[in-house]
Formats: C-alpha cells, sequence, structure tokens
C-alpha cells in the first residue's frame, strides 16, 4: 500500500511539472490573429493611470504570443451607444494605421454591450466581437440602484454625485478628457429593462434564453463570451 502511494505521488508530481512547463512558455504564434485586437474597457475604466494598467499584463500577454493589440478608451460612464459612437472612429484610425479590413473587439463589463453595438452599427468595421463578464442582460445591482433612485430623491442626488465625482476623478487623471460622462445614466443603460431594448435594437449574439447560447455569426461578425465564477486578485 505504502508503494502504490508512493509511485501515485511521484506520478503526481510528474504530471503538475509538465503542466507548469507547458503553461510558462507558450508557442509562438499562440494569440496571433488575422485582423488586430482591440481593448475596451467597463464602467469607470480607463487605459493607464498613475501606473496602474486597466488590462493588467493582458495587453503583454497577448502581444508576447504574436497579437497585434490595441488599447482604446470610451467615455467611462455612459451609455453603450454613446460609447460606441466614440469608439468607431478610434477603430477606423487603427484600420488606417495597420492596413488592416477589420478588427477583433475585447469588451469587459459595460464593455460588452459597447461593443455589440459597434458590430450592429459598423459591422464592415468588426471581425469578431468577445465579451468578458459583459453585462449584456443587465445586472441586478444597477436595478437596485435605479429604483432606490427612483424611489429617493436624496439618494439620486447623494450617490449620483458620488459616482459622477469618481468618474470625473478617472477621466481626468487618466488623461480621458470626455465631457460626456453621466454615471447615472451608464447605470441606467445596465438595468435589466434596458438591456431588453438594446439587445432587441442590437441583437447580435444574443441568445433567447437565459441558459442558451446567441448567434456565433450574426451579420458577418463573430460573437464569442466568457466570464469567472471565482473572481480573486
Amino acid at each position: 500500500m505504502k508503494k502504490l502511494m508512493t509511485i501515485a505521488a511521484l506520478l503526481s508530481m510528474t504530471l503538475s511539472f509538465h503542466v507548469s512547463a507547458m503553461s510558462a512558455a507558450p508557442e509562438t504564434g499562440y494569440t496571433e490573429t488575422r485582423y488586430p485586437i482591440v481593448l475596451v474597457h467597463g464602467f469607470l475604466g480607463w487605459d493607464t493611470m498613475l501606473g496602474i494598467d486597466y488590462w493588467y499584463q493582458i495587453t503583454e500577454a497577448l502581444q508576447e504570443g504574436g497579437a497585434d493589440v490595441y488599447v482604446v478608451t470610451v467615455p467611462n460612464a455612459n451609455t453603450p451607444e454613446v460609447r460606441g459612437e466614440e469608439l468607431i472612429p478610434q477603430i477606423e484610425e487603427i484600420l488606417a494605421l495597420t492596413g488592416a479590413q477589420r478588427v477583433n473587439l475585447i469588451g469587459h463589463s459595460h464593455g460588452g454591450p459597447t461593443t455589440r453595438y459597434v458590430a450592429s452599427v459598423r459591422p464592415e468595421l468588426v471581425a469578431s466581437v468577445t465579451s468578458v463578464s459583459g453585462v449584456n442582460k443587465g445586472t441586478p445591482i444597477a436595478d437596485t440602484l435605479i429604483a432606490t433612485a427612483e424611489d429617493s430623491a436624496a439618494f439620486d442626488a447623494i450617490f449620483g454625485g458620488i459616482v459622477n465625482l469618481a468618474a470625473e476623478a478617472l477621466n481626468l487623471i487618466s488623461g480621458a478628457d470626455y465631457d460626456d460622462v453621466n454615471a447615472m445614466i451608464a447605470i441606467a443603460s445596465m438595468t435589466s429593462e434596458r438591456a431588453v431594448v438594446f439587445n432587441q435594437q442590437h441583437p447580435g449574439g444574443i441568445p433567447d434564453s437565459a441558459c442558451g447560447e446567441g448567434d456565433y455569426e450574426y451579420n458577418g461578425v463573430r460573437y464569442y463570451s466568457w466570464a469567472g465564477a471565482d473572481p480573486t486578485t
């Protein structure tokens, strides 16, 4: 019995070593894509601020694997439509610089519906949309905050003022320099009710049922999504 346990332990150590070695040295070209990758931040997001990188190590990891990566900024607090309209000229500039025909959009959180909006209104610019923990069907947090704000003018004024102040501060410190920042409008756009309306207008990638899967390709754009179930730092 003791001998079998020893053999099992050695096998476990050997397997662990091989897994670690493989993950530590990815093949060159592993992340190489046909079109440039564009990273789009979420609510109250930024690019780099006071040495803090929003896409911590992700940009570098993609580049080291062979990807051509661009990080953009959009208004950190507004609707997906407003954010998307600010994103479009940046995509056009990237295409002009690279000579590429399309881009692969990766949107985090509120960047999910933002990138889906762009793919909906300007599909010729977009090869794929990847939503990372996207608020594509709204979020209960936004539902609660907006319901509370509607019931209490004091809460609306105080909470809205605080979040707007934070948005403006992040906007200023990060050098994004956007005038169209409105935190409560942004939060309202993330309610379940508003998400239903948005998804009717821009249905790309959205499943019909709660646990279903949407179209893998819609209007010439490929759609992907993923999220973690156990966040940590």
